[in-house]
């Protein structure tokens, strides 16, 4: 965290709780403020923040104790802040910022004041272009003026590898600092990036001569590309610069509209969903893990290691965990694992002993062709799982003071628990008792199992195959031994039915607990995207937001689902609910990373971009956007805070492996000494304490009623939401819209030959026809 973060973070907390003292004089940036559309639903229940009654953080939080016993986390995938809100009026976006920015703070600026707004992208002739974040509008006029669907809601899921985050940052190293210039995300696309610069100074660079082929692991090579992108190639480097607005995702502008939405939450980890998933219970990947154990679980130049980088899959549960009665995988990685043997050359796998595909939908086919093939990408993940994960986590604290009971029933106590020996003595000590339950769309049975005429097949598997629609590495809790390994805690994870089958027959526990919302490759209200194409209708049918299967309104349908279940209950009145992401998908942000540790691979490993979250609870700030710094481990100190529960930072095993990380300089990163190899759940993160209302809280103010939050049904289910105007249907006016809104009024529209899908639906949907390499194809069509 850098030093204007620091004191945006504490002295805007400070004068939000009222706690500043003698010190109140000092200038701060708003920690909350209103949003700034006059006329939506959300203002209806809006209470200016600059004038709620004070409380201390202690009487905020007894508060909060005694009036919210229920925390459902809806957990999606795959965007960034600027993606989806970067148009949202009053937060800091693409083209304004909220009221009140310190005009001094970089990271509050908007990103038409930073120099990433124009980035370069290569063109199909090797020349180069610049190219700004622009709307991924829902219809664009073609060359004779017709009106063309684009249905952006179907969207190309763009590279978001760890390495794939370096190249977007285009890092920069001077002395003790790493900055981050965030000018590579359309390069990148296009397997091109910037050769690191050394220092500050060399930070103003141009294409020429500083644009580099990407190596197979990510890093400059220093030679000069050897061909010319294609139309796809750069369609995909145009993608990572698209964003979204109430058009095509208005379910949740309309949730941020009614809650608190947070401006600045960053994905923990510069990586893919793994790490992140991880994180949101732990507020780490497994930093404190390679301290302790530097020589066996950091090698750099192993496939998998800890801390995770990667979507490897966890031990737990894989087929070299003999474990009975051990969490599924799903059946193509299941399948494969049990029916291919190790090849007779190195890295492949020989598949001669797996049945033949139904269909090839999927690139996970190549394993099922019956063939000797490499052992890359999925396969490996399959093949090589990731260590289990052994330091500590929510779940283990919410074991409270039956953690010895619990943890007793570890089918592998001494790899699982050795590392947190001290850390379960203090939970047994202070910790409370949680009720925690993760609800993940086919960890168990789901409404399409039993449908074998399903629209969709996952990964060459029919919907009707169990466990078909279930991602493995989306499973943060699987990675812990001591929770996949553990028949006590493997009893709570759950089906994404057996969510709406619980809350409805109001069968979570009377004393509350936390509850994980994950959805997959399917759906499970049977939608189809709006697009017509069969084609697209195949490929994005997911509900979890994931652009390589998913359709953001199906996704958001997810969401509305459950938040309409929550609030049609009377969990609702004892709730808080935390909608947010993973990670950004490798989409454009324009606000600076927080680099503070790195990798075995030297590369940085957290903190990374922005990503979404919106909070809606009876004693909400409604409509308000909330701009402290906040990380995933905001959830964690969120749910610490609420239930009473050590912070994971202050356990003592993880206090011990963070002073070892930092006195080991093996470990040291490219900056020195590594200081922050510890859970990022204390106070350099915001508590999310804001997202609440003090006089809702005291009983001074009217809750926010569940009839603010919930959707039609008809709505929900009906794509596209809102017949595509959602913004008119809202209310609300993005930021990117200077004379009022208007089809086609935007002040950033796309550039005239960009396509959501290159690769689902090729052509350039501008155009009539489109010509390529000298054939003319037939008019594009969705």
């Amino acid at each position: 965290m850098n030093r204007k973060q620091f004191w945006k973070t504490t002295s805007a907390t400070a004068a939000l709780l009222g706690m500043l003292g003698n010190t109140a004089a000092v200038a701060a940036e708003p920690a909350l403020t209103l949003a700034t559309s006059p006329n939506s639903l959300g203002q209806q229940f809006a209470r200016n923040p600059r004038t709620a009654s004070k409380l201390s953080t202690a009487a905020k939080v007894a508060l909060l104790q005694q009036k919210i016993k229920y925390v459902f986390v809806l957990f999606q995938e795959n965007r960034s802040f600027d993606t989806y809100f970067g148009t949202y009026p009053g937060a800091n976006g693409l083209v304004s910022t909220f009221p009140g920015a310190d005009p001094t703070d970089a990271s509050a600026q908007p990103a038409n004041q930073t120099a990433s707004y124009v980035q370069n992208i290569r063109n199909t002739d090797g020349t180069y272009s610049t190219i700004s974040p622009f709307l991924a509008a829902r219809t664009i006029k073609d060359v004779n003026g017709a009106t063309v669907q684009l249905y952006p809601e179907s969207f190309y899921s763009v590279d978001h590898s760890h390495a794939g985050y370096m190249a977007d940052f285009h890092l920069n190293y001077s002395g003790t600092r790493t900055y981050t210039k965030d000018d590579g995300y359309a390069l990148d696309q296009e397997g091109l990036q910037y050769v690191a610069d050394g220092n500050a100074a060399n930070s103003s660079s141009t294409a020429a001569g500083n644009v580099v082929v990407k190596s197979s692991t990510g890093l400059p090579t220093g030679a000069a590309p050897t061909s010319n992108p294609s139309l796809s190639s750069k369609q995909k480097g145009e993608a990572a610069l698209a964003h979204q607005d109430c058009d095509t995702i208005p379910l949740l502008w309309h949730f941020a509209d009614v809650g608190t939405l947070f401006d600045n939450i960053h994905q923990t980890i510069t990586g893919p969903s793994t790490p992140n998933a991880i994180a949101l219970i732990s507020a780490q990947s497994g930093a404190t893990q390679w301290a302790e154990h530097p020589t066996t679980t950091g090698s750099h130049t192993a496939t998998y290691t800890v801390p995770n980088e990667t979507d490897s899959a966890p031990y737990a549960g894989s087929t070299v965990d003999s474990f009975t009665g051990k969490p599924p995988y799903g059946p193509d990685e299941e399948g494969f694992s049990t029916c291919a043997t190790a090849g007779t050359a190195a890295g492949t796998y020989n598949n001669t002993a797996c049945p033949a595909p139904a269909t090839s939908d999927q690139a996970y086919g190549v394993y099922t062709n019956n063939a000797v093939v490499a052992l890359d990408g999925p396969l490996a993940a399959v093949a090589n799982p990731q260590l289990t994960l052994t330091y500590a986590s929510l779940p283990l604290s919410f074991m409270g003071a039956q953690v010895n009971n619990i943890t007793a029933q570890d089918a592998h106590p001494v790899q699982d628990l050795s590392d947190v020996q001290h850390d379960v003595r203090t939970i047994a000590r202070l910790n409370p008792a949680v009720s925690w339950g993760w609800y993940q769309q086919g960890f168990g049975a789901e409404p399409f199992d039993a449908n074998s005429a399903s629209p969709k097949t996952v990964d060459l598997y029919p919907a009707s195959t169990p466990h078909s629609s279930y991602i493995v590495h989306h499973n943060g809790p699987q990675y812990f031994g001591y929770l996949g390994d553990n028949p006590a805690e493997v009893a709570n994870m759950h089906s994404l039915q057996q969510f709406y089958t619980d809350v409805s027959n109001q069968a979570l526990p009377s004393s509350g607990g936390v509850f994980y919302v994950r959805g997959g490759y399917y759906n499970n209200d049977g939608l189809q995207s709006a697009d017509p194409s069969p084609a697209v209708r195949a490929t994005f049918a997911g509900n979890d937001d994931h652009g390589n299967y998913s359709d953001s309104q199906i996704s958001e349908a997810l969401v509305a689902d459950s938040v309409n279940a929550i609030a049609s209950s009377p969990y609702w009145s004892q709730s808080a609910i935390i909608i947010t992401w993973d990670e950004s998908d490798g989409f454009y942000d324009h606000v600076p990373e927080s680099i503070r540790s790195f990798g075995p691979d030297m590369l940085p490993l957290s903190g990374g971009p922005r990503i979404p979250t919106i909070v809606l609870s009876p004693y909400g700030a409604a409509h308000t956007v909330a701009h402290l710094y906040a990380e995933h481990g905001s959830v964690v100190r969120f749910i610490n805070t609420l239930f009473g529960l050590r912070p994971l930072s202050d356990l003592p095993d993880e206090v011990a492996a963070q002073k070892a990380g930092a006195a080991n300089t093996s470990l040291n990163g490219p900056t020195g000494p590594q200081n922050a190899l510890a859970p990022n759940d204390g106070a350099a993160v915001s508590n999310m304490l804001e997202a609440f209302d003090n006089d809702r809280l005291m009983g001074n103010a009217p809750l926010v009623p569940a009839s603010a939050v919930m959707v039609a049904a008809s709505t929900v289910h009906t794509l596209p939401q809102y017949n595509g105007a959602g913004c008119s249907a809202l209310a609300i006016t993005p930021t990117d819209y200077p004379n009022g809104y208007s089809v086609g009024g935007e002040s950033d529209p796309p550039p005239q030959d960009f396509n959501p899908r290159p690769t689902v639906s090729p052509g350039i949907p501008y155009q009539e026809q489109t010509i390529i390499g000298g054939v003319t194809t037939s008019p594009w069509t969705p």
